[in-house]
């Protein structure tokens, strides 16, 4: 595939992203971040805080949780760098 064929399969990876989030459709959510993330596409820092946004206005655990897997694959530094601020 040529690399503007990768670049628009990851767009719209990261759009359905983008939506299962704001739908609060979470299990569905993560492999298709995990797959954006496969595809050596990287979780800029936005994509990243907003993902953390989830998290602060979520109110129910088991979406929290949810919400955590999604973090940890997004295998963005600042994550590291949050779980090394919890020893």
């Amino acid at each position: 595939m040529s690399s503007s064929g990768m670049r628009t399969n990851n767009f719209i990876i990261r759009q359905l992203f983008e939506s299962c989030m704001k739908n609060g459709l979470y299990e569905s959510a993560k492999p298709l971040l995990e797959t954006y993330v496969n595809s050596a596409a990287k979780v800029d820092l936005i994509l990243y805080t907003s993902i953390l946004a989830y998290l602060v206005r979520c109110q129910e655990e088991q979406n929290e949780r949810h919400l955590m897997a999604i973090l940890s694959a997004t295998r963005h530094k600042a994550h590291a760098f949050m779980l090394r601020g919890k020893d």
